[in-house]
């Protein structure tokens, strides 16, 4: 249970009913890589690598979630393979975690073009995102502060000054310069995602984690 501006919320973790993983909660400053693996299994199984179930906060849903992820204990990062990946951000958003890559021994972000993606962002027309989707995607990315309104501004200009003048993207064009109109005029609220914030720093005292 956690109070929240005088409200008192309770917080039941579900899991699967034939799961026997461990819960590990998330939170902002957990660090997760995507790659492209077996069904959330790691590249190198040993000792040092356990699957997990994963208690993360999601932006489309606003509320916690589980996903299935590798854990690797020697360097506290977590691997999902990028079906599972893909397949729960569109369900239930993306994840409010650092999105990156570790390499020879340090963690890294990805990019802004890579971690847009990676937030589901995307103008392809087999997604089928309407205005109003892409747009309360850039609105949750924003306001969670998973990127500013300056990087994903110039990343927007970026796409339309490299491939906005092909043919082929006449309706991709369309939709980045829409969604650059209302990034650019948009009104930051990261209040949106105070109980979250609330949440994440109360929730290692649940009993069920």
């Amino acid at each position: 249970m956690v109070n929240v501006e005088g409200k008192r919320f309770f917080i039941e973790i579900v899991r699967a009913a034939n799961s026997k993983n461990q819960i590990h909660q998330m939170n902002a400053d957990t660090d997760i890589e995507i790659y492209t693996g077996d069904e959330g299994g790691y590249f190198s199984m040993n000792e040092n690598v356990e699957i997990v179930d994963a208690l993360v906060f999601c932006a489309k849903s606003e509320r916690y979630e589980i996903v299935k992820a590798t854990y690797n204990k020697l360097n506290g990062m977590y691997y999902i393979d990028s079906g599972i990946y893909r397949d729960f951000v569109k369900r239930n958003g993306f994840i409010i975690a650092n999105i990156g890559a570790y390499d020879n021994g340090k963690f890294s972000t990805l990019n802004s073009k890579s971690l847009l993606r990676h937030l589901g962002y995307n103008v392809n027309s087999q997604e089928e995102l309407s205005d109003t989707m892409r747009q309360a995607l850039l609105a949750d990315i924003i306001d969670t502060q998973m990127m500013t309104v300056k990087q994903i501004v110039i990343l927007l200009k970026l796409f339309i000054q490299r491939n906005g003048k092909k043919e082929a993207n006449a309706f991709a064009l369309m939709k980045w310069e829409t969604d650059l109109k209302f990034v650019e005029s948009y009104r930051v609220n990261p209040t949106r995602f105070v109980f979250a914030s609330i949440v994440n720093k109360r929730i290692g005292q649940c009993n069920y984690c």
